[in-house]
């Protein structure tokens, strides 16, 4: 809904404005963070980010699969 209230030409076709909602969506969803994560982030700040990055790609990778049929072959 993010999506569709900030741009004027969301698309729910375009499978590239799909993806960047998902992206979004995973990254501020807070799946991607744990304890574990946070206190090794204290750290070592750069493992935290390449694994939360990983992290995102994965769930937006699996959610434009699972929910976006015209999408699947791209991601």
């Amino acid at each position: 809904m993010y999506d569709h209230v900030r741009s004027d030409n969301y698309d729910y076709n375009n499978c590239n404005h799909l993806a960047c909602s998902e992206v979004r969506a995973a990254k501020l969803g807070g799946h991607c963070k744990n304890s574990f994560s946070y206190v090794y982030s204290k750290i070592n700040p750069e493992w935290n980010t390449q694994k939360n990055s990983t992290c995102v790609k994965q769930i937006a990778n699996e959610n434009m699969i699972k929910y976006y049929d015209h999408c699947s072959s791209k991601y």
